[in-house]
């Protein structure tokens, strides 16, 4: 009731549309089965959206991040339990950050506890090839060249135990070249858990030791 502006009374028997941006093109409400509130769950299950925002009874908006688990009767969706916080806070810090992450010359991203990719920068893009959408669609072991599946799926568990890590390993660019990777990761607790690691291109530096190694030897 506080954050929304409304009185308890006012908000009861409201359609969700109201405190929400999600309307029918026609303004109207959606029926509980195609509200996109309730929609892309399964049944007993619970999805959590960053990206949702809610309006106030003045007319301003904030976002929020909240849980929704739809209530089912008679194998049919009719309604959620819907938790809900306010993020603006959170939003601006993420804001003042990807501004200087936006900039940084070394690739930086956020991925989860199963290494899909959540947040990447524009050098990171710059370092594999691809587009922020198409990194956005994989997976940490997806780029990995140097680890195996279970093995980097090992490295992932061992840093969530520790909280840190640096290492060098080996990624596949878009193009097929190989590239030596210096990256640095910390493991927060947050959400399910997040990685939040930069990436730095040692590939030249790796040559160099090489043929200092090589000289070395001669």
């Amino acid at each position: 009731s506080k954050m929304l502006g409304w009185g308890v009374g006012e908000l009861i028997g409201k359609f969700m549309h109201t405190i929400t941006h999600h309307s029918k093109p026609d303004g109207m409400p959606y029926p509980p089965e195609e509200c996109p509130v309730f929609t892309s769950l399964e049944k007993g299950s619970v999805q959590r959206v960053d990206n949702e925002v809610f309006w106030r009874k003045d007319g301003t908006s904030f976002p929020v991040r909240y849980t929704s688990t739809p209530i089912v009767e008679q194998d049919k969706v009719v309604g959620a339990v819907v938790t809900f916080d306010d993020i603006t806070e959170r939003k601006r810090t993420e804001l003042k950050y990807k501004t200087v992450l936006g900039t940084t010359m070394d690739g930086f991203w956020i991925a989860d506890t199963e290494g899909r990719l959540l947040y990447v920068n524009d050098a990171a893009c710059r370092l594999t090839g691809y587009s922020r959408e198409e990194l956005l669609a994989m997976r940490i072991q997806d780029i990995e060249d140097k680890e195996t599946q279970a093995e980097t799926a090992q490295h992932i568990r061992k840093i969530t135990e520790t909280g840190y890590d640096r290492f060098e390993t080996r990624h596949r660019c878009k193009d097929g070249k190989i590239m030596d990777i210096e990256v640095s990761v910390n493991h927060v607790k947050i959400a399910d858990g997040r990685f939040f690691a930069f990436l730095r291109d040692i590939t030249e530096r790796k040559k160099s030791e090489a043929q200092i190694r090589l000289q070395l030897q001669r």
